[in-house]
């Protein structure tokens, strides 16, 4: 697997898929036997999730619910370096969305990147987590944000999400509680453009 996506996509209907793409994950749903504080999980289903780092790579394609594009947020390598974990031993991925309530400041991506030096290793300890994308949606509602997570089995993301680190993230992160989603998927295939 290549450096990180700086665009993922996760993409439900085969009618839909990009024409262009740098990898592509096959993942299955899988139950999610954790509660949260805040949020809803769910229903299972299964999904490709498509990387690249050309934007035009995937151009529009697809609308919500069948098609979900992301720009990964400059900092998510932090996490990774952190973890010191390599990025094709994932097994599972954790996909967490809400709509952001905080405002952005014209800086963002800086304040992003800034923070991530200082962030990643918190996220980077926990048994298993390989990377956090800190996501903000490409295309769409521009509110929608949150992490996708590569972990390296799906009991490390599950202990993840009942840890008391997620607990304070729920309670701190300026995003609205109720719109709180969850999704966990193994990965049943992994595939580069060709």
């Amino acid at each position: 697997m290549p450096q990180l996506a700086r665009y993922l996509q996760i993409n439900t209907a085969r009618d839909a898929t990009p024409t262009k793409y740098d990898y592509a994950l096959v993942l299955n749903g899988e139950d999610i036997e954790t509660t949260p504080l805040y949020g809803e999980v769910q229903p299972k289903k299964n999904v490709t999730l498509f990387g690249t780092h050309n934007e035009k790579d995937f151009g529009v394609v697809g609308n919500p619910p069948a098609t979900r594009t992301f720009e990964v947020i400059p900092g998510s390598h932090h996490v990774l370096e952190a973890s010191n974990r390599k990025l094709e031993n994932v097994k599972a991925v954790l996909v967490v969305n809400a709509i952001c309530t905080a405002v952005p400041e014209p800086n963002f991506y800086a304040q992003v990147e800034n923070a991530g030096k200082e962030i990643g290793p918190m996220f980077a300890q926990h048994d298993g987590l390989i990377v956090k994308h800190f996501l903000c949606s490409a295309w769409g509602d521009k509110d929608i944000g949150g992490g996708l997570y590569f972990f390296e089995t799906k009991e490390q993301a599950e202990a993840y999400l009942a840890s008391e680190f997620w607990d304070a993230i729920l309670v701190d992160t300026e995003w609205d509680k109720d719109s709180i989603t969850y999704e966990l998927y193994s990965v049943n295939g992994y595939a580069m453009a060709a």
